[in-house]
């Protein structure tokens, strides 16, 4: 595990305080507070993949010295982990009297059943432990679990607190490649975050993985990972199911990602009468992404869709 630690750059350079988390100020502020105050409840972060929830999470556990359990839940998606790991954990005493934090990650991938179970865990061990749980989906999280935890989102930026927190990453993703000694133009590295904030994991990913073709320039970022949005809208034009087809499945960006280029371009490629419906479609079916296993369903389901409604340039 270290080997892969020092390997990854998402883990190397993973954040060890919540000053160092690029997070909207009034987030680090709420974390702090509760840092201050040696107990931190029962929480459940919500937002993005890559944007700093489970992250957050070891750094609460570690900053009050709590005796933390880390589980991964789309590994344990039914009830017998819940009974047997969680409750063992929870329900004994800590070595030295330490606090207890239990994190699940992604666990808007547990059954329902296996949701209820970690409500009653909660009611009857938050004295003993505190839970933090992560999800990339709120809303498939039960009612009755969220109402016992202090919901956070990670995904709620004003335009300024956006701004401000692309600019703190782009250094931190400058200071990265200097560290690890790679060339880079500092318009690539902008085009890298402006792609893929505010998955920052996915951004580091994708920017080691140009590092070891070589230089990390505009050209490079733009060939190799920034959608070249107007063929796919000259597809849908077309009404070329095969190649609509071939096109998302070679994206290299995060879909959500994609809708919003879709939604920010619209006017340059589709007639204005018929730019209301386009919107509509594309907000229907990034909302039903959200609930599919297969995220380029929807889009190809969206892109048909866009090929009978609406009418472009």
């Amino acid at each position: 595990m270290r080997m892969a630690d020092d390997f990854i750059w998402s883990l190397k350079y993973r954040p060890r305080a919540i000053e160092d988390v690029v997070l909207p100020e009034k987030l680090k502020k709420q974390f702090s507070n509760l840092i201050k105050k040696g107990k931190i409840g029962n929480i459940l972060l919500s937002g993005r993949a890559g944007t700093g929830k489970t992250t957050s999470a070891f750094i609460l556990g570690d900053t009050i010295d709590a005796d933390v359990m880390y589980m991964n839940l789309s590994d344990e998606t039914g009830v017998e982990g819940i009974r047997t790991k969680v409750r063992q954990f929870v329900s004994s005493a800590s070595f030295g009297g330490k606090k207890k934090v239990f994190i699940g990650d992604e666990a808007d991938r547990l059954s329902n059943n296996a949701q209820d179970l970690l409500k009653a865990e909660i009611e009857s061990f938050s004295k003993n432990c505190s839970f933090i749980f992560t999800t990339n989906h709120q809303n498939r999280i039960i009612e009755p679990l969220k109402s016992r935890m202090q919901e956070i989102d990670f995904g709620v930026y004003t335009k300024k607190e956006l701004s401000q927190a692309k600019r703190e990453f782009y250094k931190s993703l400058i200071m990265i490649l200097k560290k690890e000694q790679v060339k880079y133009e500092k318009e690539a590295v902008a085009q890298l975050v402006n792609t893929f904030f505010p998955d920052m994991r996915k951004c580091l990913n994708e920017t080691q993985h140009l590092s070891q073709q070589g230089d990390i320039t505009l050209e490079v970022v733009n060939e190799n990972v920034v959608s070249n949005i107007e063929d796919y809208f000259n597809l849908v034009k077309e009404k070329n199911f095969t190649g609509v087809r071939k096109y998302i499945a070679n994206l290299s960006i995060d879909l959500n990602t994609f809708y919003s280029a879709m939604y920010k371009d619209c006017h340059k490629f589709l007639v204005v009468d018929s730019i209301p419906q386009f919107i509509l479609l594309v907000a229907k079916y990034q909302y039903e992404s959200s609930f599919s296993i297969d995220a380029e369903i929807p889009l190809m389901a969206c892109s048909m869709e866009l090929m009978s409604e609406c009418e472009f340039r």
